[in-house]
């Protein structure tokens, strides 16, 4: 292990401009400083990519294998002069996490010229690089397949909820399509289309509550305590990240009914990109203004909710009640008052056969999380040379 100047290991360039208005929804995700935040119709880089945060949320290391946008708040690596390109991605995870350590969330910005200059421990050999790396692969390409396998299953799930309530083709008293089995339909003016006949029209605000988050205020926020601060940033496309820069020592009182989140809590974006929807997967959050929690008035309608709230029809509609000149704001009371298709019993049907997949979705999230936790102890002593992984890079290292 030699030390080396990290600009001779490789070259950052600064990622590109895409105001939100210029966006064009596609499936080539947009990765700013928080991660995956949105998707485009163009890409800009292609392959192996390895991105960070410049501005926002500081010191954070995103692996893209694929066609995406990297965002004019990122850096991303243009040269990997040769070395192998997953040994760089933990490479760098060290690399910012001793540079900003906690406070990375306290820093205007980051120079590309004061990384380059950062002088750091580095492996110059290829194949020992691959080696070292191998236990950390193997952990996130777990991770990667717990992924795979949730968004397959919600991918079902919303699939039955998109044939149930806006098709139409919930199982009839024999177990047939509904609307395809010639069930019968009658005109809603409400909604000026046909539903079910004897289904009733609600608003969301009869089957459950959207309640925006507490307003902390930046005295209150600690480098570590032991509460996380779940923040607009968090609700990102795919889901809830709980990787944040920011913690709460005390509750407010009159916020204990809602701020404190639980697992399985559903989330909402409510600025920026709003109506992203995520499940939470730990305990021990606070809710921050900006993102709301989803409490449905019963237990029996929670995983309704959710796939409600994350159907296509919905998102478009939220996205239609949003205001704001600078950037999206959506207002709690405004989506509460969407109309909709309603029938208790098909619900209560519908959420059994989801609350298994939910549950199952929500216990990988965990497992997850444990993953990570051990990747991240076993690699600064992997990348360090404090632990060897085999027979082959101890004797590479005589």
């Amino acid at each position: 292990m030699i030390n080396k100047r990290l600009g001779d290991i490789l070259e950052f360039q600064r990622g590109f401009d895409l105001p939100s208005q210029k966006r064009i929804k596609g499936s080539y995700p947009i990765i700013s400083s928080s991660g995956i935040t949105d998707y485009h119709n163009e890409w800009k880089l292609n392959n192996e990519n390895v991105i960070t945060g410049r501005y926002g949320t500081i010191g954070e290391i995103f692996y893209y294998n694929g066609k995406c946008w990297a965002l004019n708040t990122t850096l991303f690596v243009k040269d990997f002069k040769d070395n192998y390109i997953k040994y760089i991605y933990y490479l760098l995870k060290i690399v910012l996490k001793k540079e900003y350590g906690d406070n990375k969330s306290a820093v205007p910005g980051v120079n590309r010229n004061d990384l380059h200059d950062l002088i750091i421990p580095y492996i110059n050999n290829n194949n020992l690089q691959k080696e070292i790396v191998k236990p950390l692969i193997a952990i996130d390409n777990k991770i990667n397949l717990n992924n795979t396998i949730n968004a397959e299953l919600e991918h079902l799930a919303k699939t039955l909820y998109n044939y149930w309530f806006f098709q139409f083709d919930f199982p009839n008293a024999k177990g047939k399509p509904f609307r395809a089995s010639g069930g019968k339909m009658e005109y809603s003016d409400v909604l000026k289309r046909e539903i079910p006949k004897g289904w009733e029209v609600k608003r969301i605000k009869d089957i459950c509550r959207i309640k925006s988050g507490y307003p902390f205020s930046s005295e209150s926020y600690v480098n570590k305590g032991k509460y996380r601060l779940v923040t607009i940033k968090n609700v990102q496309e795919d889901g809830v990240n709980l990787n944040v820069d920011s913690f709460i020592d005390v509750i407010p009182e009159n916020m204990l009914d809602y701020c404190l989140l639980q697992p399985g809590d559903i989330l909402m974006s409510l600025t920026g990109n709003v109506g992203r929807i995520g499940l939470m997967y730990d305990d021990n959050c606070l809710l921050n203004q900006r993102v709301a929690v989803i409490k449905p008035f019963s237990d029996d309608v929670n995983e309704y909710c959710y796939f409600l709230l994350k159907n296509e029809y919905i998102r478009s509609t939220i996205d239609n009640l949003a205001s704001g000149s600078s950037q999206a704001n959506l207002s709690p009371i405004d989506t509460e008052n969407i109309l909709l298709p309603f029938n208790l019993n098909v619900v209560n049907n519908f959420n059994a056969k989801v609350s298994p997949i939910v549950q199952q979705i929500v216990a990988f999230k965990r497992e997850n999380k444990e993953l990570i936790e051990l990747r991240d102890f076993l690699l600064p002593l992997l990348m360090n040379g404090q632990v060897r992984v085999n027979n082959t890079i101890k004797n590479d290292h005589k």
